[in-house]
């Protein structure tokens, strides 16, 4: 006979183990982007599932893990909710766990006020027919948190995955090469910064919070590289690659307008250094299927789709309403998206 106990974990060691068998590229589940969310004074908890089972023959138990569950709070301005970006990570997605940690959550939720829970776990589409039979729904966001990505396999040689690019991709590679185009490493985050709010002001997106907590997180444990791409000693783009689980991810980036093509360039240097350091793949991060030229990541999913790899889907993220007022957020996120050109909501 056994049951399920979710219990809080503070055990770095423990939480690795389980995160890198069971879905290391469930990045804002990692360990170290709980430290992130908490240099952002985030309130974070994290909890850790287990199967408790009695010993026959005994009166003592034994408890196995199953799952992992690190939930932020959001106090947006249009609602506050609990998050489990790229959560909860699971050994096996049953009815029974999901009814257990969904009655977790929603205690969790009620005592922080939240008005929902929302989660996106990276687990095949299929499985949100699940989630909706316990009363879940789909969120109504953009797929913000790389649910659809461009993802390379880095079990290839360097003559293999250049010759699996976009004929174009690998011209504009060598171009840049030919033209002196100098990628190096930088600790000067203040420049990437610069570089990075034009480019969120050229392109109209909302710039992300948290790239400097980030960066000091993860680069304390050798786990990311600021690349700088440069022509004539002009800084043209940069790039914060990250080394999570096994994969190495293009998570955030930045340019300026200009006719060479640095940015392939420095792509490549970061898909070199992944591959060097044994990840399994490397993830150029979310992009769309959108057919609308207008779509505001037409562009660059053209750009990282250059470079070959496959497309790779999860499950959408979900919802569970805590209270009335979710509706409120809901409807507001619904708008944002539309006047943003997001045509591709779910």
């Amino acid at each position: 006979m056994s049951k399920l106990n979710i219990e809080v974990c503070s055990s770095k060691h423990i939480w690795n183990s389980f995160f890198n068998q069971q879905a290391p590229e469930a990045f804002f589940q990692s360990w170290f982007w709980g430290d992130v969310e908490k240099q952002l004074n985030t309130k974070l908890k994290r909890s850790v599932v287990f199967q408790v089972e009695k010993n026959r023959g005994s009166k003592k138990q034994s408890k196995r893990l199953i799952g992992l569950v690190q939930t932020t709070l959001v106090r947006a301005r249009r609602g506050p909710f609990l998050h489990v970006r790229h959560g909860p990570i699971l050994e096996s997605y049953t009815a029974e766990t999901l009814t257990l940690l969904t009655q977790f959550l929603i205690h969790q939720a009620q005592e922080e006020g939240a008005w929902f829970v929302r989660m996106s776990p990276l687990i095949d589409p299929g499985y949100a027919k699940l989630f909706y039979t316990l009363g879940y729904h789909n969120a109504p966001i953009h797929n913000q948190d790389a649910e659809l990505v461009q993802r390379i396999d880095l079990f290839q040689t360097h003559e293999e995955l250049l010759a699996n690019m976009r004929k174009t991709t690998r011209y504009l590679i060598r171009k840049a090469e030919s033209m002196g185009v100098v990628i190096t490493q930088s600790d000067n985050l203040d420049v990437f910064l610069r570089m990075y709010r034009l480019t969120a002001r050229r392109h109209g997106f909302i710039q992300h919070r948290g790239l400097a907590e980030e960066f000091a997180v993860f680069h304390k444990h050798n786990a990311a590289k600021l690349y700088i791409a440069s022509y004539q000693k002009e800084i043209l783009a940069g790039a914060l690659i990250v080394f999570s689980g096994n994969q190495g991810i293009y998570h955030h980036g930045a340019s300026c307008f200009t006719s060479v093509p640095a940015s392939y360039l420095l792509q490549w240097e970061a898909i070199k250094e992944a591959k060097q350091r044994k990840m399994r793949y490397y993830n150029l991060w979310g992009i769309t299927r959108s057919q609308n030229p207008k779509h505001p990541w037409k562009g660059i999913t053209l750009f990282k789709q250059g470079f070959g790899g496959t497309e790779v889907s999860y499950m959408h993220a979900v919802d569970y309403s805590v209270s009335r007022r979710s509706v409120i957020p809901h409807i507001i996120e619904r708008i944002r998206n539309s006047i943003r050109g997001y045509d591709d909501q779910f």
